[in-house]
């Protein structure tokens, strides 16, 4: 075979196929060991009869770029003979002077070991005629992995072009259907894309327009061909020059409002209808490019904002509502629970100093009566203004200095007599190595603590109450705690466990009649608890009992 220029040339060549994944119906024989002299030669013989029948051009060359393998293909593409092209550069024999940085690319690719694709783009034949070829670039490897050269492929496109063109010779029923069904389709998506579809040459003039953008801009198309697309664009906007394309001049007549160079832009334009009213749009551009890659025109897709706008002021406007009556509530709660708590304290102390008087035991019981439900109502009043302030943002929690062992033991003070007049167990279980005293609001820790234990005595009917403090963390200065309240209650069922957080939510509508309250306790602990960056949850079985768990991460002191 005359136009390899050795056995080693052949190897390379060999390997070079193996490691082209282009190559993928190859087959996969690599060279024996050195010792196999027929076994290599057989190889040999099989790639250089493969690549002196390959109609592709096939180029092997050095790190350097210097011709090591010229095979039959190359010599009828480019002209130059085998014994012409090897132990000379490659680029010199075939680079034109534009290409120089395309090749300088090329060869650090290969060097870098990296497959280069085909790739379309122009080479020199032997007269210096320039050739469109399509070119793929393979490094070649030795056994330890290390680049040695590479393997260069080459197609002319004019067979390309040849062999489509025979394709679709006029009268043939192929290149009938092979124009008009892409035309069909084309027109079908022209004429029921709700966008407006419009494109223009280099200089900014319109030459084509689809129904859409005729409603849109309420404008026939004869009138709009031909016009700059800058006049359907307010003009403040209109005035902003854009690049289409790195190499071409800026389209000052053309200007679109999107000042980049890239192919696919996007933002939101006015544009000015053929009536004078405007109107927001959002604007996308692309290039119209040929096969070769050279712009032809622009593509502008349009997309009417109008009721997006709406829409969103309309949210806006409804947010504020929101908002302001939302404050208002709040506000109007805070006012409310304040003006009521004053009668209803009044009411509260008359009837403890009227309790101590000698009164008929009739008296005696209503009394007791008023009393009772004075202190349930401001218990609600209390309530309320609490979820009032939390929603207003109003309430600001406090940090002082609190002995927890202390606070325990008044929360079950306060509980115990509840629990006892129910017959109750009511269990205070702390770890023997808890903090002595902590930073914090020990006002509301004592409340979210007296609300839990609240809810378990009022939901026990037999059985026990169980407060369990225990410390699960403590690093440096801070201390993570765990609060517990376990009861052998009436249970939560699953499916209302995940709502008994919201506010005058409680688990099913009968224990409002039967146990009484407004159902805000458990809310406001949720949201306190929440605001010392904590969680509370809660493991319950219907008739078995409950257990709510406060997680809190608390400061210590001296």
């Amino acid at each position: 075979m005359a136009f390899f220029s050795s056995e080693a040339a052949v190897a390379r060549m060999a390997s070079a196929f193996d490691d082209n994944p282009g190559y993928a119906t190859k087959p996969r024989i690599g060279l024996r060991a050195e010792g196999d002299r027929t076994t290599l030669l057989h190889e040999q013989g099989f790639w250089a009869a493969m690549a002196a029948s390959a109609q592709d051009a096939i180029v092997g060359c050095t790190t350097d770029g210097i011709v090591n393998f010229w095979n039959p293909a190359a010599q009828r593409l480019l002209g130059w003979s085998v014994g012409e092209a090897v132990g000379r550069s490659f680029n010199q024999l075939t680079l034109p002077p534009s290409k120089a940085q395309e090749a300088r690319r090329l060869q650090r690719w290969v060097q870098e070991g990296r497959d280069v694709p085909p790739f379309h783009t122009q080479r020199m034949d032997c007269h210096g005629t320039a050739l469109d070829l399509l070119i793929s670039v393979s490094p070649i490897r030795n056994d330890q992995g290390h680049v040695t050269g590479a393997v260069t492929t080459m197609r002319d496109v004019r067979v390309v072009h040849k062999a489509l063109r025979h394709e679709s010779q006029p009268g043939t029923a192929a290149s009938s259907r092979a124009r008009e069904e892409p035309v069909a389709a084309l027109s079908a998506i022209l004429n029921s894309a709700a966008s407006a579809i419009i494109t223009a040459d280099l200089q900014g003039h319109i030459t084509s327009f689809n129904p859409a953008a005729e409603a849109m801009f309420r404008m026939a198309e004869s009138q709009a061909l031909g016009r700059l697309i800058t006049e359907i664009s307010y003009r403040k906007e209109a005035a902003e020059p854009v690049n289409v394309h790195p190499g071409q001049k800026a389209m000052d007549t053309c200007t679109l409002g999107i000042g980049t160079a890239s192919d696919d832009q996007r933002g939101e334009r006015t544009y000015v209808r053929a009536d004078g009213t405007c109107f927001p749009g959002l604007l996308s551009i692309s290039m119209l490019r040929e096969t070769a890659g050279r712009v032809l025109g622009i593509l502008c897709i349009i997309t009417d904002l109008t009721e997006r706008k709406q829409m969103e002021q309309a949210l806006r406007e409804r947010t504020l509502q929101a908002e302001a009556a939302s404050r208002a509530k709040s506000a109007f709660l805070a006012h409310m629970s304040h003006e009521i708590r004053t009668p209803l304290n009044a009411v509260i102390g008359l009837s403890q100093l009227l309790e101590r008087m000698e009164l008929p035991d009739k008296a005696h019981a209503f009394v007791g009566h008023i009393s009772q439900a004075g202190s349930q109502l401001l218990g609600l009043t209390d309530d309320v203004l609490d979820l009032s302030r939390i929603e207003a943002a109003d309430m600001q929690l406090k940090r002082t200095s609190f002995e927890l062992l202390a606070l325990l033991q008044s929360v079950q003070d306060i509980a115990e007599p509840q629990a006892l007049e129910k017959g109750l167990t009511l269990r205070l279980e702390v770890d023997a190595n808890l903090p002595v005293k902590l930073l914090g609001d020990v006002v509301r820790l004592r409340q979210i603590l007296l609300n839990l234990l609240g809810n378990a005595v009022k939901f026990t009917r037999a059985g026990s109450v169980t407060l369990r403090v225990a410390e699960l963390q403590r690093q440096a200065s801070r201390s993570l705690l765990r609060f517990e309240v376990a009861d052998t209650g009436i249970g939560i069922a699953p499916e209302h466990q995940e709502r008994i957080f919201e506010p005058f939510t409680q688990a099913e509508s009968y224990t409002t009649r039967r146990f009484g309250g407004s159902g805000l306790g458990l809310s406001i602990v949720h949201r306190l608890v929440t605001m010392m960056e904590g969680t509370l949850d809660v493991e319950s079985v219907l008739d078995r009992g409950s257990i709510f768990t406060a997680t809190l991460s608390l400061d210590m002191t001296q």
